[in-house]
């Protein structure tokens, strides 16, 4: 890819995650919670025409009142699946309080949610023409969450609505697990979950992902850093939990993160971009056309 393509596509993951931050804070319960579901449906529909999208409904009690959330699931149909689904997941709700702003009086402020919530949307989304075109051994699964950055608050737990469809799979539970959260930010260094040490499925597929990323020198995997492992609860636990393979790319030391400044200009089309760039490989592990 020439460098004026490379750069241009990092101005288009850059202008989706400014068209998310456009609908203002999309938490459950927010006014541009529910017109922004209905944006990204519309968004899997022109992306995966003749795909199938489902959007799973469910309730959390959150700031004194039950608030209608929704998973929304995009499927990739296989014309002959030899294994079951890859599933592709990011959460699209942003965070109601900026925990880790310095001044007390900020941090019940909502966040922009450029990176936490934005980034992983904006690569899938993206990908979306690539996945309509090409042909897998599989079934792709490409789902956005609801309630994943209400943990902590109103006895709620992160990903609530992972947990959902975890235990309410739709259309059918995935085989392996790949979960896209915080992957936007300058420079990122993304984190590696302890908890698959306690569960040899999602060891193999740490270790699987990890070897492709030192074929690809995929430097945000690879990068070390002080603390880069981490006991993680994001999108990918509750399937973790039930045995299922599963993997999240974070990177948690942001300096943003949970702060007001989590907004479009912190973040880097470049780390986007290459973030697409391993997806789209994994992707081609499966891909028969």
């Amino acid at each position: 890819m020439s460098e004026e393509a490379a750069g241009g596509r990092a101005e288009a993951l850059l202008r989706l995650i400014g068209w998310q931050c456009g609908f203002g804070p999309r938490y459950p319960g927010a006014p541009g919670h529910r017109p922004f579901i209905d944006a990204l449906r519309e968004a899997f529909e022109r992306g995966l025409p003749g795909g199938l999208v489902l959007a799973q409904d469910f309730t959390i009690d959150f700031r004194g009142a039950a608030r209608a959330c929704t998973n929304l699931i995009a499927v990739k149909h296989s014309a002959s699946p030899s294994r079951g689904p890859l599933l592709l997941g990011a959460h699209f709700d942003s965070r109601a309080g900026a925990d880790n702003e310095p001044e007390d009086t900020r941090r019940g402020l909502p966040i922009p949610g450029a990176n936490d919530g934005g980034s992983g949307v904006a690569v899938l989304l993206d990908l979306l023409p690539f996945i309509a075109r090409a042909e897998f051994d599989r079934d792709v699964h490409i789902v956005l969450f609801d309630a994943e950055d209400v943990g902590g608050m109103d006895g709620l737990d992160f990903a609530e609505g992972a947990r959902f469809l975890a235990a309410h799979p739709l259309p059918a539970p995935p085989e392996e697990v790949v979960v896209l959260d915080l992957v936007g930010g300058r420079n990122a260094v993304f984190d590696v979950d302890l908890h698959a040490l306690d569960r040899p499925a999602s060891l193999a597929w740490t270790r699987e992902i990890h070897s492709l990323a030192t074929r690809l020198d995929f430097t945000p995997l690879l990068a070390t850093k002080p603390r880069k492992f981490k006991h993680i609860v994001a999108d990918h636990y509750p399937f973790h939990e039930l045995g299922i393979p599963a993997f999240v790319f974070i990177d948690i030391d942001y300096p943003e993160w949970h702060t007001l400044a989590d907004a479009p200009a912190a973040v880097s089309g470049e780390t986007l971009a290459a973030v697409e760039d391993f997806v789209k490989a994994l992707l081609e592990k499966y891909r028969v056309d």
